[in-house]
C-alpha cells in the first residue's frame, strides 16, 4: 500500500493572501491533512474514529462551501487538489466511505455529504475536470444543501 500524497498550500499564494484568507486557508489544509493522515490505508482506524473523522472531513466540505466568495476558488481548488493527490488511497472507492455507518449525521446531511463527496471525486482530475462536470449533475447533488448563492458558487467554478 502507497502512503497518502503529502500536500501544501504553495507558500508564494500564501504570501499573496490577505492575514484572515491565509489564515482559513492554512486551516483546510491542516483540516485536510489530519484526514489523509488519519485515514490512511495502512492506518488501523477504530470504527467510531473513523465516524468521527468522516464527521470532521464533511465539516471541512462545509466550510469550503460556505467560505466568502473571495476565498471560494482558492479553497474549492485545494480541496479538489487534496482530493486528486490523494485519490489512489484515502479517496479511493475502496476507503472514502469507510466507516459512514458510524456518521452521526441525520440522514438528509449524510446524503447530502455522498452526493457532494461524489461530485468531487468525479471532478478532481484536473486534466478531466470539464468531462467530468459535464457528465455529472452538479446542481442536482448540491440541491440539498438548500442555498442557491453557493450552488451558483459551485457551477460557475466548474465553467472557469
Amino acid at each position: 500500500m502507497s502512503t497518502p500524497v503529502p500536500f501544501s498550500v504553495d507558500a508564494q499564494t500564501l504570501a499573496l493572501l490577505p492575514v484572515n484568507q491565509r489564515v482559513n486557508l492554512q486551516a483546510l489544509v491542516d483540516r485536510l491533512h489530519d484526514y489523509v493522515t488519519a485515514m490512511g490505508p495502512a492506518v488501523p482506524v477504530d470504527p467510531r474514529q473513523g465516524g468521527t473523522h468522516q464527521a470532521a472531513l464533511w465539516s471541512a466540505i462545509r466550510g469550503v462551501l460556505r467560505s466568502s466568495p473571495e476565498e471560494f476558488t482558492l479553497q474549492f481548488s485545494e480541496l479538489l487538489l487534496v482530493i486528486h493527490r490523494n485519490r489512489t488511497t484515502v479517496f479511493s472507492e475502496r476507503y472514502v466511505f469507510r466507516f459512514f455507518s458510524e456518521l452521526k449525521l441525520p440522514s438528509t446531511d449524510r446524503l447530502n455529504f455522498e452526493r457532494v463527496l461524489n461530485v468531487l471525486l468525479a471532478t478532481c482530475n484536473p486534466q478531466s475536470r470539464r468531462m467530468a462536470y459535464r457528465q455529472v449533475d452538479v446542481k442536482n447533488a448540491f440541491r440539498g444543501l438548500n442555498d442557491e448563492a453557493l450552488i451558483e458558487r459551485v457551477l460557475a467554478y466548474y465553467q472557469m
